[in-house]
């Protein structure tokens, strides 16, 4: 295949997602939607539409392939090495320890469940979305547990166990995926006809989804970002990625399940992050700014992580 031919591939993956992104910040822009509506917009998606996506996709799951590849353990692995450096870094540039804890969060965590999923449909179609179930569900479930306990030790605040597992084991993307892992571990075939309403739910889900993402993001927050905020950024686009393309490649990993790999950490920042550092009382307008800055940077990151691992042949 030529360059532009790789150049094509990326594109076709990146941007119908940013460009759905790009779309929603312009209603928020004009006025079409605010804030209080895309906040209980996403909630119903989250609760109700999400769900859905993922259990068809986790229901047609090859278990056997899955758990005996490397791709899932790869992710695992980078995550935390991952994690381990940014707050290596952050305590080496003199940041205080609160802002130490919210850069190597915005650093590790990805937007995984709304737009990596979407970028894995686009690259992929269903193959995708099977291949990214159970990362899914793993790599959510790390997440949480690095974030307690990293603002936990950088904030001085607490978040018991109980809690924690409670917020897993209700959450609705976990609760539908190992649903969905437990039909496809007992050998149920899902109807034709149920699989087929799945993939038409989840080609006018998922835009919708990017829509609501871009529609989230305030403009107004980016005004005074800090040094912090920018090398956070900089950290999660450029240096996550090849971190965990790295240690992929160390494990073997490669073809589509490291374009898998690729797609889900390479998503820029989850709101979530903000979430969990306005409850620790940490700086909000830092975790805003790099959830903001990271989801309109990724559109460009990602198309040449992507460009780059095809026209070096691994994927």
């Amino acid at each position: 295949m030529s360059m532009l031919a790789f150049l094509g591939f990326a594109l076709k993956v990146v941007a119908p997602s940013f460009g759905q992104v790009l779309f929603g910040i312009g209603l928020r822009r004009f006025g079409v939607l605010n804030e209080t509506r895309v906040q209980q917009l996403s909630r119903i998606m989250f609760v109700t539409g999400m769900p859905v996506v993922m259990f068809m996709s986790a229901a047609g799951t090859d278990l056997d392939g899955v758990l005996e590849s490397r791709y899932l353990a790869a992710g695992v692995v980078a995550t935390l090495i991952n994690t381990l450096m940014a707050v290596a870094y952050a305590r080496w540039r003199g940041f205080s320890l609160p802002d130490s804890g919210v850069f190597a969060q915005g650093a590790y965590r990805s937007n995984m469940g709304f737009i990596g999923i979407a970028l894995c449909a686009n690259a992929y179609g269903a193959q995708g979305l099977q291949l990214a179930a159970l990362p899914l569900a793993v790599w959510t479930t790390l997440y949480n547990i690095i974030a307690v306990w990293l603002l936990n030790q950088t904030h001085g605040r607490s978040v018991s166990a109980a809690a924690l597992i409670r917020g897993m084991l209700t959450n609705p993307l976990i609760v539908s995926i190992s649903i969905g892992l437990l039909v496809s571990a007992l050998g149920i075939r899902l109807p034709a006809w149920l699989v087929q309403s799945g993939r038409v739910f989840t080609l006018i889900f998922l835009p919708c989804v990017l829509v609501l993402v871009g529609a989230a993001i305030s403009l107004q927050a980016l005004r005074g970002a800090s040094v912090e905020t920018v090398e956070s950024c900089s950290w999660k686009l450029f240096l996550t990625p090849l971190i965990a393309v790295l240690i992929a490649l160390l494990m073997d990993v490669q073809g589509i399940e490291l374009a898998v790999l690729f797609l889900m950490l390479a998503s820029p920042t989850a709101t979530s992050s903000f979430i969990m550092v306005a409850g620790v009382g940490g700086n909000v307008a830092m975790a805003a700014n790099i959830v903001v800055l990271t989801t309109l940077g990724s559109g460009l990151s990602i198309t040449l992580g992507l460009f780059l691992l095809q026209l070096l042949g691994l994927v």
